[in-house]
């Protein structure tokens, strides 16, 4: 019998055949057999789903290493039944945990082994979703033509497929980005609006809220502040609802630099101080770091020196 390679470590192989994984079967030499009956099968990739679910819930939280954690169970469950499509849509889980931690070679590895698998397994769907993060990565490097060249390939895979409007609006939203880094605004707010109409269609909140957000950069990088900001405050309402950490913090800051932008130093000052009570409580070390250096710079500006010197302090501790 062929073995799997599996994602987990030995610790964590450890703990899941400890607490017995509820009945799961895991092809990892410490716990059970492969399973040959369609119903113990069907078990695990049932499991395999849930464990992603997990995986999903700890990522909208920001704490990404939790969320890799239930990704790499998933992964070794999927593994053992051979379920390609659940094995692809997990490389891409685990690239995004890679590349909102700030490390893009793993991301950018995970995504494409992610593809290569999705070709094997027939999903033009998360082929489709391989390559629009590819795309994002090209984004965040600032690559504009690479960017828009896979958001495009990626839409031409799922174009006109009624059962892929999530996957659209995903790639239109970042397609959105892509022509804002290039300052076509225009066609950034087509995308963008596009993208906002199938999300509030599909009430997928979280996403709605990434929208309002990118539309809350492209209007004030053109110097409609009230617009901006109105953008914003809609994003951060609708992060809120969803207890959606990172979008609660981003929001925050978006609002802080629109209001900056606009000669609101105080309010400005106001959310990035909000915007740092929830980096600490949520443990976001990254997030923290950067609204610090915000605020010492803001402060700065504004000849608040007792302020300034309090979060410079503040940063001298990390």
């Amino acid at each position: 019998m062929m073995m799997v390679p599996t994602r987990m470590n030995g610790a964590l192989i450890g703990v899941a055949c400890a607490i017995s994984l509820a009945g799961v079967i895991l092809l990892t030499g410490a716990c059970s057999s492969l399973p040959d009956q369609p119903d113990e099968v069907r078990t695990v990739r049932n499991r395999a789903a849930q464990y992603t679910e997990y995986g999903d819930n700890y990522y909208r939280r920001g704490q990404y290493e939790q969320a890799r954690s239930f990704y790499e169970l998933a992964y070794d469950l999927a593994g053992s039944v051979d379920s390609l499509g659940q094995l692809a849509g997990l490389h891409n889980s685990l690239g995004r945990t890679w590349q909102a931690q700030g490390y893009p070679d793993e991301a950018r590895s995970e995504y494409e082994e992610g593809r290569r698998i999705a070709v094997r397994a027939g999903s033009s769907r998360i082929e489709a979703e391989s390559i629009a993060n590819l795309g994002s990565l090209a984004v965040d490097d600032r690559n504009y033509d690479e960017a828009e060249a896979l958001f495009q390939e990626a839409l031409e895979l799922i174009d006109g497929n009624g059962d892929y409007r999530r996957q659209e609006a995903v790639i239109r939203h970042n397609l959105g980005s892509a022509y804002a880094g290039r300052e076509r605004f225009e066609e950034a707010r087509d995308q963008l609006e596009r993208a906002k109409a199938i999300n509030s269609d599909l009430n997928r909140r979280v996403e709605l809220a990434s929208n309002h957000y990118m539309l809350a950069s492209v209007a004030s990088r053109s110097g409609e502040y009230d617009k901006a900001l109105e953008h914003a405050r809609e994003a951060l309402e609708l992060d809120r609802s969803m207890e959606n950490t990172p979008g609660i913090i981003a929001s925050l800051r978006a609002i802080a630099t629109i209001s900056r932008r606009a000669e609101r130093d105080e309010e400005s000052v106001e959310y990035l101080e909000r915007a740092l009570t929830v980096a600490r409580a949520s443990d976001n070390q990254r997030a923290y770091e950067a609204i610090l250096h915000e605020l010492v710079e803001v402060n700065e500006a504004l000849g608040h020196t007792e302020r300034t010197n309090r979060f410079g302090e503040m940063l001298d501790e990390l």
